[in-house]
């Protein structure tokens, strides 16, 4: 039966015990019901394909009409649309839309009285507007939610319709009506406000999920894959439940699992064809519009389905995740991202990208799924940004599909992923960086032509502070594979004050990271950063690297600690020079962060910052040693200073002195004396202060 059909017959009266208007609230799930809805009549009537309303139930009461116990929703929305088209194309159906009327409020039902009886002219400016400047408009009406919601869904109708030509008010008249709905009269089965109170208290509102299902399988049909929608239906009760069974939470209802793999696969789809948002990877894909833009794609409706194909069980999911977490790191919090993905729906976007390139592996049936995670793991994890010595992802929304569109590549082709990634060319790729690209492929071409190192990359990679980025050590691992291995791995075990030292007496391999009102900052090193000392590739500072690591593999000692002590007491620094002074005191080079900012560093004018900024105190080096040296005659309190003071060396006597062009100053011209007598024969700065404060 159609809409035209009923009222015509019936009339129809919205009872009093209904609820207001619904469709035209402003919540994000009525907006969404709203614009599925209508999109759908649009589709039904310019394209005359089925559109099913499904059961409408109500009365027959002699002299009022169909009183409505279930679709007053529908049938309203129908009723709007009806006068819309009669409106807009200066129908007769007046007198058959003067039969519809609302009882729940006074106010409800005065408006759809003189709505139906008047007529307006209108443009293309919302029709609430021009509705609303009417004389017979009454502006109580504006507090009747079920009169706002009716003018929200006629502005909805307006948009939709108003640019399409006339003569879909016959198509949806007609007979061949493609929007219809089957009519139940429920005369025989008691009082229809009774019955109404009864199914309320027993039933419930069709689900999301369940409104979702029979949309999306429409959905499919209206884009021809009619086997696939009937398949949909049958294996989303059978198989599917089957296979998402075990994440069930305790309702034990499939729409949480179902919606959230599907908003995955949905996802992972319309970022490849699409414009990405930042709430791409995270909203419900429930929108028509959206769904029909994503699998009118065959590859993506393909896609959805070899999804519960590709394992046979939960089961088989957690061994199979089990077994590629043996044999890679990839340094995530989860494990099993399926699982992760269907119970809570809180993968990171890096997880997020490795279920991706797992299902796809899965499906294109890859042996090397490992590789191709590898290599994806590695990339992932460059995409970063350094502050202050650590590294933070700048993994961004609109990366992902760049990534995506690269492991795609690589799963596509007919070559194994390590032939297959050679072929690949700067700018191919456009978020993912070419040094990063080219690090990757010389790293497999390494591989290829020598076999026998994999083993020892691999297990370079997988080191924590690595993560597959090696461009620091890729020159000496050429060299020396399985002992550059041993050594970093005794190296980043060690403290990290000795290892510091000991690079620094080989050469100068800090690494600038900022500027200061006193000069630019470096880091040496400390606990909390050697991921950015070891990944952070400066063509600059590599040789001090690889002579560095050369000397430590081959200076003849059981202890890379060992070896370190011997590269400090062979340091050629002489005390002139602040390096000298780096290397043989240890509590220079100390802490999580080791960060000076160097004002002039040939005139010794250095600040050893306690933070990461001038904002926490900070003191020079030398006065630093000199005061742990004799800290019963310094003020240490007095000597360290904040923001862009230039720190000085405080006694608890209140003598001040300072370093400047390379020797100690001060106005106490006793100490300048003994200061001038001490230098002829000792050069190191720290013994003479201290020997000074002594005197």
């Amino acid at each position: 039966m159609t809409f035209a059909q009923l009222i015509e017959k019936y009339g129809i009266v919205i009872p009093m015990i209904q609820r207001d208007y619904a469709q035209g609230r402003t919540d994000a799930k009525a907006t969404l019901v709203r614009e599925n809805l209508i999109e759908n009549m649009k589709g039904a009537l310019l394209e005359g394909r089925p559109l099913d309303f499904d059961f409408i139930y109500g009365t027959i009461e002699r002299n009022r009409g169909l009183l409505p116990l279930d679709g007053q929703q529908r049938l309203t929305t129908l009723f709007l649309l009806h006068w819309y088209l009669n409106m807009k194309e200066s129908g007769d159906m007046q007198s058959i839309l003067e039969k519809f009327s609302y009882e729940t409020r006074v106010t409800a039902k005065d408006f759809v009285y003189y709505l139906v009886r008047n007529s307006i002219e209108y443009d293309d400016k919302p029709l609430s507007k021009v509705i609303e400047s009417q004389k017979w408009y009454q502006y109580k009406w504006k507090f009747d939610p079920t009169v706002e919601g009716m003018l929200r869904m006629l502005d909805k109708i307006h948009e939709e319709f108003y640019k399409v030509e006339d003569g879909l008010l016959e198509v949806l008249c007609g007979k061949e009506c493609p929007i219809f709905f089957t009519f139940k009269d429920l005369n025989n089965i008691g009082s229809g406000e009774e019955l109404y109170i009864k199914m309320n208290a027993r039933g419930r509102a069709l689900s999301d999920f369940e409104n979702f299902r029979a949309q999306f399988e429409q959905l499919l049909e209206v884009l021809g894959y009619n086997d696939k929608a009937k398949e949909f239906s049958f294996t989303l009760d059978k198989e599917w439940t089957d296979f998402l069974w075990p994440y069930l939470d305790d309702s034990k209802t499939l729409d949480k699992p179902f919606l959230r793999l599907f908003n995955f696969i949905s996802s992972s789809k319309i970022s490849r064809i699409g414009t990405v948002a930042p709430n791409t990877f995270s909203k419900d894909y429930t929108n028509f519009k959206e769904l029909k833009t994503i699998y009118k794609e065959e590859e993506s409706v393909t896609f959805l389905f070899d999804i519960f194909t590709i394992w046979k069980d939960a089961e088989q999911i957690e061994s199979e995740f089990s077994s590629i977490h043996e044999q890679i790191h990839l340094f995530t919090n989860e494990r099993n991202y399926f699982k992760a993905l269907v119970e809570e729906d809180n993968l990171t976007w890096p997880e997020r990208i490795y279920l991706y390139a797992i299902i796809q592996s899965k499906v294109y049936k890859r042996d090397d799924a490992i590789e191709l995670l590898r290599i994806v793991r590695n990339i992932v994890n460059r995409i970063r940004q350094a502050k202050d010595g650590k590294f933070t992802s700048n993994m961004r929304y609109d990366t992902i599909p760049t990534i995506f569109d690269f492991i795609d590549y690589l799963v596509e082709s007919e070559k194994p992923v390590y032939e297959a990634i050679l072929d690949i060319s700067p700018k191919m790729f456009s978020k993912i960086s070419d040094a990063s690209l080219r690090h990757e492929q010389e790293k497999v071409q390494l591989i290829l032509e020598r076999p026998d190192l994999k083993e020892w990359l691999y297990k370079l990679e997988d080191n924590i502070y690595f993560k597959g980025a090696l461009m620091v050590v890729l020159p000496i691992f050429k060299k020396y594979p399985e002992k550059l291995y041993d050594v970093m791995q005794e190296l980043l075990s060690t403290n990290q004050s000795l290892v510091s030292r000991a690079f620094l007496a080989i050469g100068d391999y800090a690494h600038k990271i900022g500027y200061t009102n006193l000069g630019p900052r470096y880091i040496f090193g400390g606990d909390t950063v050697k991921e950015y000392i070891w990944t952070t590739y400066d063509p600059n500072l590599q040789v001090h690297y690889e002579n560095f690591l050369e000397k430590l593999i081959t200076i003849e000692d059981d202890s890379v600690e060992n070896k370190l002590r011997n590269l400090i007491q062979e340091q050629k620094w002489n005390p002139t020079n602040w390096k000298y002074y780096f290397v043989k005191y240890p509590t220079i080079l100390t802490g999580k962060r080791m960060i000076f900012s160097y004002e002039d560093e040939d005139q010794l004018l250095i600040e050893k910052l306690s933070g990461v900024s001038l904002r926490a105190e900070h003191i020079n080096p030398i006065y630093k040693v000199v005061i742990e040296s004799i800290p019963a005659l310094c003020d240490s309190q007095s000597s360290n200073v904040r923001l862009s003071e230039r720190s000085k060396l405080v006694t608890k006597d209140g003598l001040v002195l300072q370093i400047s062009n390379g020797k100690w100053q001060t106005d106490d011209v006793e100490l300048n004396d003994k200061l001038n007598e001490i230098q002829h024969t000792e050069k190191d700065l720290v013994q003479q202060m201290v020997k000074v404060i002594h005197y």
